[in-house]
């Protein structure tokens, strides 16, 4: 990890190397999720899955880091998109309904 981050064990201290973790790490996309939620038919078949987007708030003070929240409309609209590209090879379509992605399983 010194090494690939160019410190040196003899000098840099545990802040240096978490600093250099952080710049690596610390980007939105690290900061972003969903909360899947299944709806199970009689049969237990999946029958939709609801998809919640949630942020972890990046800039938030660091005790505050990490802990999630549902993500503001505009955030979750991007994150919702995003999974939308995402899953089209596959097949998957996600519908977006009040700010929830939806996948309907036929």
């Amino acid at each position: 990890m010194y090494e690939r981050d160019n410190l040196d064990p003899w000098s840099d201290t545990d802040g240096d190397v978490n600093a250099s973790m952080g710049a690596r790490f610390n980007n939105d996309a690290n900061f972003v999720s969903v909360v899947a939620i299944s709806r199970f038919r009689v049969s237990g078949e999946v029958a939709e899955i609801r998809l919640h987007p949630i942020e972890l708030r990046r800039t938030a003070r660091l005790a505050n880091r990490g802990v999630p929240r549902l993500a503001p409309p505009e955030t979750g609209l991007a994150i919702l998109e995003e999974l939308q590209e995402l899953s089209e090879p596959f097949g998957t379509t996600i519908e977006i309904e009040n700010g929830v992605g939806v996948v309907r399983i036929p």
